[in-house]
């Protein structure tokens, strides 16, 4: 697995720890797993760098820390700041 960051075709963007799945494209399963995803805000929603990090989907919602995904939703995947790495970890160990 690797960390990653997803941004959604919905704006969402998250930091997370991904694994594809084998799967026939045409069977209309999930082709991504999502361990311990969290949301990263944008600079004007928190300016502060060190609160811009939530999990996602808040645990009032789901204990769940694994969801999958469809690959259709994701605009793109990219490599995160060594900075943003050490915070995401950071977070997900409380």
């Amino acid at each position: 697995m690797r960390i990653q960051i997803l941004l959604f075709k919905n704006d969402l963007v998250l930091i997370s720890e991904v694994k594809p799945q084998d799967v026939d494209q045409l069977s209309g399963q999930p082709d991504w797993q999502l361990f311990n995803p969290v949301r990263i805000l944008c600079k004007d929603e928190e300016p502060d760098f060190n609160k811009r990090l939530i999990r996602w989907p808040d645990r009032d919602i789901t204990s769940s820390t694994m969801m999958s995904v469809y690959s259709d939703d994701i605009l793109t995947i990219v490599e995160p700041h060594e900075k943003l790495v050490k915070a995401y970890e950071n977070l997900i160990k409380e």
